[in-house]
């Protein structure tokens, strides 16, 4: 299970793209889910994000005011705003290496809309033994849930699928057994390298051109 993210309009390209790339593995199913940004993110945005992504979130707000040299207050600001135009998520995960005795697993349902709410709540009711751990991502569809649970064997894995397709308004529901995960922020932290020094740049060029357009004062 692999999330992808592209810049571009999805295509048939594209799907053949990543056909071909993946080989010799069978892509199973797409889900593609259109993310809007409602803010463009400015240098002090790119660094906080940068301090989040080196000490792997587990930073106080204080220490990432400091190591920026801008206030609290305006760190919080730009967090919430961040958070708020959907360009960052915050929650728990858990290494799957580490669930001794457990098997992780994803558990994706797609759903009838009308149907979101009772298949969210029913699913807490009925699986509260399988330790559930929900996160509503930033991108995910009002007709599509994505739960993280924790069973002893693969077996109540089956019982578990079995009873989740069961219920009212579920159009069909997969499961992915967690064995490892990965996370590419190095190529992240590429991108905002590339980003800060393109924004250096352009103030730069700026700068230059307002300097030129500026009138030498007379010289009595």
């Amino acid at each position: 299970m692999a999330a992808v993210i592209i810049k571009e309009p999805w295509d048939d390209k594209i799907v053949k793209s990543l056909n071909d790339s993946l080989k010799p593995a069978i892509i199973k199913e797409i889900l593609v889910f259109e993310l809007s940004v409602s803010m463009h993110l400015s240098e002090t945005d790119l660094r906080i994000i940068k301090c989040l992504l080196l000490s792997g979130a587990r930073i106080e707000i204080s220490e990432i005011a400091k190591q920026l040299s801008i206030s609290e207050k305006t760190t919080t600001r730009r967090l919430d705003r961040m958070k708020d135009g959907r360009l960052l998520e915050f929650s728990l995960e858990c290494n799957p290496a580490s669930m001794v005795g457990y098997v992780q697993f994803v558990i994706l349902i797609n759903v009838e809309r009308s149907y979101y709410r009772n298949v969210y709540e029913r699913m807490y009711s009925e699986f509260q033994e399988n330790i559930i751990l929900y996160r509503p991502s930033i991108i995910d569809p009002d007709d599509l849930l994505i739960f993280v649970l924790f069973s002893e064997n693969v077996f109540i894995i089956d019982s578990v699928l079995a009873k989740v397709d069961s219920f009212e308004g579920v159009k069909n529901a997969d499961v992915y057994i967690v064995t490892e995960k990965q996370y590419h922020n190095d190529w992240i932290m590429r991108e905002i390298d590339e980003c800060l020094l393109l924004q250096r740049q352009q103030q730069l060029s700026y700068n230059s051109i307002k300097a030129a357009a500026t009138p030498a004062e007379d010289v009595a």
